[in-house]
């Protein structure tokens, strides 16, 4: 009983964390990932966008949301959209578009190509590798029948998102920041009780603090019981509506950072970067590729994780000379 205390106040004081990084009103969106064909009405689940995964048996859900009041995603490959185009699915507010990791970095490409071919649908880019958010202190795990215990640390060990969101903000700027990740149930007993109120509010929490889009994915069990009014599913939702009624803006913001961490990719920088938020030291990313005076101007370091050739080269040599630091 003293570990689940000990576990679930850490927990609050990472969402606490999370609110005071950048106070309200909001600025995130969240959307559910739907799956049943039966969908409460909106106002019930205080959301007004739904997510569902397109399959040959998606026009029914999407039907159902409709009419609920939703304002109604799909989530689809870019091989899946012309099926969805053939479908007449013309109410849907737009397309999550799941791109394969190997197709990672023809992103923006793939997009342009989307709009250019269908030009009256909205798409948004979905990155599917976020984290569920937390903070984690001393564990107890079951692995082979064996119990592990973990031992403290001095500093505490946070899984977050913000490297993630950090780098959508430097090399995707003008696209909407859409995220999700997979819940993490470690062992049995958590995986059969699924998420709680505050690991869904910790969620939330992070997404508003870090100015982000979140697809908040919903075990089919909460999903069955929302639907048939269970009192535990309810009850559980009843908890979490406040931290969805949040105000969405759209203000482009950029993150207050004397940090800039140079790369060319995600994976070469990423563990620097989720060290870097561990410790709450504010960055931005900035490609390689625009380096540029105007894009370090009011920065005091730079990180790079990549090679500059000759002019960007110049322009790292100037930002030392007038007194930066350069690692």
């Amino acid at each position: 009983m003293e570990l689940r205390r000990n576990q679930k106040h850490m927990r609050w004081r990472f969402y606490i964390l999370c609110w005071l990084m950048l106070a309200p009103p909001a600025w995130s969106r969240i959307l559910l990932r739907w799956t049943q064909t039966d969908v409460p009405p909106a106002k019930a689940l205080g959301v007004s966008h739904l997510v569902v995964p397109w399959n040959p048996h998606s026009t029914s859900i999407l039907e159902s949301a409709r009419r609920q009041g939703f304002q109604v995603y799909v989530q689809a490959s870019p091989d899946q959209v012309p099926q969805i185009h053939a479908a007449g699915q013309k109410a849907i507010a737009g397309i999550v578009v799941d791109i394969a990791p190997a197709q990672v970095a023809q992103s923006s490409d793939i997009l342009e190509k989307l709009r250019g071919q269908y030009p009256a649908l909205k798409f948004v880019l979905l990155d599917p590798n976020g984290k569920q958010p937390e903070m984690k202190g001393t564990m107890v795990v079951k692995r082979d029948g064996v119990l592990e215990i973990t031992s403290p640390t001095a500093q505490p060990w946070i899984d977050s998102n913000v490297p993630l969101v950090r780098f959508q903000q430097g090399f995707r700027p003008e696209q909407v920041r859409l995220y999700t990740f997979s819940w993490d149930s470690p062992n049995d007993v958590q995986q059969k009780q699924g998420p709680t109120s505050e690991d869904y509010s910790l969620a939330v929490a992070e997404a508003n603090a870090l100015h982000a889009d979140l697809i908040l994915a919903l075990p089919e069990e909460l999903e069955r019981g929302l639907v048939a009014n269970n009192t535990a599913a309810l009850a559980l939702w009843k908890k979490l509506i406040p931290y969805l009624e949040t105000a969405s803006k759209s203000e482009n913001l950029q993150p207050a950072a004397n940090i800039g961490v140079v790369t060319t990719d995600y994976d070469s920088a990423y563990e620097p970067m989720n060290l870097m938020a561990r410790h709450n030291i504010p960055f931005r990313v900035l490609p390689m590729a625009n380096l540029s005076a105007s894009s370090v101007a009011g920065l005091s370091m730079l990180l790079l994780f990549a090679a500059p050739n000759a002019q960007l080269a110049s322009v790292i040599s100037d930002f030392a000379s007038a007194g930066g630091t350069v690692v």
